[in-house]
């Protein structure tokens, strides 16, 4: 046995809706799944064209503390062009934490916030 790859991580938002709008119109994502399992429950998850991984929008369910909204800054996404991407994304309103700096490693990065403060890392590859 063997992990082959990841198949989705999860962004704890409030507004299931509004972050599905986030992610798909600033963000330029894809829709790949909107189900609902159970009353109460549903899993929306979005990704880059092309990727399989991705990023599932959930709510906290109940007995889950509201504090896992916004409590993220593990993600990272790639990019072959971080200047221009920036560029694109602040004219979608995406707001950034921190704009694209040269890293110790090499490359560079900037940092944004969706709506509920879930920090993701912007990466050139």
């Amino acid at each position: 046995m063997e992990i082959k790859q990841v198949q989705s991580v999860s962004v704890f938002v409030s507004d299931q809706e509004r972050a599905l709008n986030f992610y798909t119109q600033a963000l330029g994502l894809e829709l790949h799944l909107d189900a609902t399992y159970s009353p109460g429950y549903r899993r929306i998850e979005v990704a880059p064209r092309g990727a399989t991984t991705g990023i599932a929008l959930v709510k906290p369910q109940p007995g889950q503390p509201d504090s896992l909204i916004g409590a993220t800054m593990s993600f990272v996404l790639a990019t072959d062009d971080i200047v221009g991407t920036y560029a694109e994304l602040l004219d979608r309103g995406v707001e950034f934490v921190e704009p694209p700096a040269p890293q110790p490693c090499g490359g560079m990065q900037a940092i944004f916030a969706d709506l509920d403060g879930n920090r993701f890392v912007l990466a050139e590859c």
